[in-house]
């Protein structure tokens, strides 16, 4: 890939944020509804780490397909590797019960991931990226009965 090629993964992570943030938001107004702030705060935090580690790996794509295309799966690997060791760490992070809701926080993390995921694999499959070059074919002929 060129450096005149475009890459999809800033337009993949716009639509991302396009489409997740207003469900994050629509959500934690209805937990501030049901729940009060831990409800609000909740979903937005939980959800807020979920589009973070989740954008990262977009970001990563960005650049690593500027820089080294040939790279790029490894640098997603990573960065999967990255986030799972992130994701655990969160959930060694004590909470305080008065500003936490475990209901609203599983909501905000849930729909934040549903949304995001959808959104990325819709964009994804409308896109034609060749991730093989194609055989050379071979410039040498065999002479019959050889």
């Amino acid at each position: 890939m060129s450096h005149g090629d475009v890459l999809p993964w800033t337009g993949i992570l716009k639509w991302c944020l396009a489409l997740t943030v207003p469900a994050v938001l629509i959500a934690a107004v209805i937990g501030f509804f049901v729940a009060g702030v831990p409800g609000l705060v909740s979903t937005l935090a939980s959800a807020g780490v979920v589009v973070l580690f989740f954008a990262i790996s977009l970001v990563v794509g960005h650049f690593v397909g500027h820089l080294a295309p040939k790279a790029l799966l490894g640098a997603f690997a990573l960065t999967y590797l990255i986030k799972v060791i992130g994701f655990g760490a969160f959930l060694l992070v004590p909470t305080d019960p008065s500003w936490f809701s475990r209901t609203w926080a599983t909501v905000g993390a849930v729909l934040a991931l549903i949304v995001w995921q959808g959104t990325e694999m819709y964009r994804f499959s409308q896109l034609r990226l060749r991730v093989f070059d194609d055989p050379q074919a071979p410039t040498t002929t065999r002479k019959e009965g050889s």
